[in-house]
């Protein structure tokens, strides 16, 4: 099984197979607790700057809790910063999209096979040699991608069914605002 934090990576694994489970967590003890009780073989985490320290802290917790797991770090954070993947914890970066990266990824741990030559993943060796892979196409045709399933959430968390939430419902952002992450997004694919 694989713990993901994303609605669209989570549809997008269940779809080609994988188990899926979403921990959501207030405390690192939290989320490792959960975690340890699934033993996942992929754990995902998408991280924005400002709450990286927190993702971080929450790998090298996860790497005692789930020590065969393959621990990726994406979103923003990991994208502009892919750096982090010497930190420790922190096995693979995803940069840009991540729903083919995380397809391959999990498709490669389930078979046991090299996962260094997935296109937008940065893969931490045991020997500290990282291997920096570039980054894929934009994903084009957006319908080829399931929506985010809902059910990764309610299911394990009904009591959030009464609380309102909020979706994006557009992929990216035309705007390069300077404040923003995105400008640099977009030159990723230029």
């Amino acid at each position: 099984p694989a713990v993901t934090h994303g609605l669209d990576l989570g549809a997008v694994l269940r779809r080609d197979g994988h188990q899926v489970r979403l921990v959501m967590g207030t405390s690192v003890r939290a989320v490792t607790d959960e975690v340890r009780r699934h033993d996942p073989q992929l754990i995902g985490m998408s991280a924005t700057t400002g709450f990286h320290g927190w993702y971080l802290e929450l790998a090298q917790a996860l790497a005692g809790a789930a020590p065969h797991a393959t621990t990726v770090l994406g979103g923003p954070h990991a994208t502009f910063f892919p750096e982090t993947v010497e930190r420790p914890g922190v096995d693979v970066i995803c940069r840009g999209e991540g729903e083919g990266a995380m397809a391959d990824l999990a498709a490669a741990v389930d078979a046991g096979d090299d996962i260094r030559g997935i296109d937008n993943l940065w893969v931490a060796s045991p020997s500290g040699a990282i291997t920096r892979n570039p980054v894929r196409p934009l994903i084009r045709d957006l319908d080829a991608l399931p929506f985010p399933d809902w059910s990764l959430v309610y299911g394990p968390y009904p009591e959030l069914r009464k609380r309102r939430m909020f979706a994006i419902t557009a992929r990216g952002c035309p705007y390069r605002c300077t404040y923003c992450f995105n400008h640099a997004m977009q030159a990723l694919y230029d």
